[in-house]
């Protein structure tokens, strides 16, 4: 398989998994996610380093991410948090394009 399409598969079933499982809020757009929990995540296919990884997703803007890091200071509830943003518009149209291929 083209590493490309690895990239977005992964990204698919990472972020399909996060909105399913409840325990991770979707607010104004966007997946917000503990990096540890993205790394986790990350780290169960071998094919390419973690930070390689964050480095794509965050050039295609597939996260959105305060320069020069991975993360972005989100204010939920009165405090601040970093938090890897995951952009649910480019996960459902991503989602979208793959299930009319198959």
């Amino acid at each position: 398989m083209e590493k490309g399409l690895i990239y977005i598969q992964e990204f698919l079933e990472i972020t399909r998994f996060l909105i399913s499982s409840g325990k991770v809020p979707v607010e104004k757009g966007y997946v917000l996610v503990p990096k540890d929990i993205v790394s986790q995540l990350l780290s169960k296919n071998g094919y390419e380093t973690i930070e390689n990884k964050l480095k794509i997703w965050n050039r295609l803007h597939w996260i959105d991410a305060d320069p020069g890091r991975y993360t972005k200071k989100v204010c939920r509830n009165g405090s601040s948090k970093r938090f890897v943003k995951i952009d649910e518009k480019i996960y459902l149209t991503l989602e979208e394009m793959f299930r009319k291929q198959t």
